[in-house]
């Protein structure tokens, strides 16, 4: 059975003994997605120029390129107004990407670190 899935980002979260290690102590990566619909709009043009969007946005998010992630955004939204998905996501990632750009990780890996469960 299809369904409409859009990947929105990986995310570390850490282990609930110790949120202070990193991956050594038990990190687990963890994909997110939001749920859009069933086949027919997986296949509908609205979502798919969504997931196209999203994919790119998300490319230029993992490879550390966060300003040109950040030029994305706008579209992104515009893409899934379109789709009907009404969503906070986009301005979430408007600020997680902003703090990016000002203080991005040495060790970037493309990966979210969520602070807590």
């Amino acid at each position: 059975m299809a369904i409409a899935l859009l990947v929105l980002a990986n995310v570390l979260f850490p282990p609930a003994a110790d949120p202070a290690c990193r991956p050594a102590c038990g990190w687990s990566l963890r994909f997110t997605y939001s749920y859009l619909g069933d086949r027919v709009m997986s296949q509908l043009s609205p979502f798919l120029a969504l997931v196209e969007r999203q994919t790119a946005l998300l490319r230029h998010y993992r490879a550390g390129a966060f300003i040109e992630a950040l030029k994305m955004i706008d579209d992104c939204q515009v893409a899934a107004e379109a789709a009907g998905w009404q969503q906070g996501y986009y301005a979430m990632m408007r600020a997680r990407i902003d703090g990016l750009i000002h203080d991005a990780p040495q060790d970037w890996t493309g990966a979210y670190v969520a602070e807590e469960k």
